[in-house]
């Protein structure tokens, strides 16, 4: 699956506006989302990828639908995770 999304996003190139990411427990029909970095999917790479493709202007969105009641706490932990990748992303 990862596979595919990088493929995707190399297709696409500079027509990638907005990159809608979510991380699973698990990749089947009953997984839910979970903090980003704790889960399946391999931001870092995906990240790095669009950097190297030069992917501009590029929007990461953040939707965490789990209890999205009180979801807050695992909201931060996304926003922390991506800041801790974009940083480690080379220029």
């Amino acid at each position: 699956m990862e596979r595919l999304t990088s493929e995707g996003i190399r297709i696409l190139g500079d027509r990638v506006l907005t990159i809608q990411l979510h991380d699973l427990n698990e990749r089947s029909a009953a997984g839910h989302d979970v903090p980003w970095g704790t889960g399946q999917a391999e931001f870092a790479r995906l990240v790095q990828e669009v950097h190297r493709l030069g992917i501009r202007p590029t929007r990461f969105g953040l939707e965490y639908s789990h209890d999205f009641l009180d979801n807050m706490p695992e909201m931060a932990e996304c926003v922390a995770f991506f800041d801790q990748i974009s940083v480690a992303t080379p220029p």
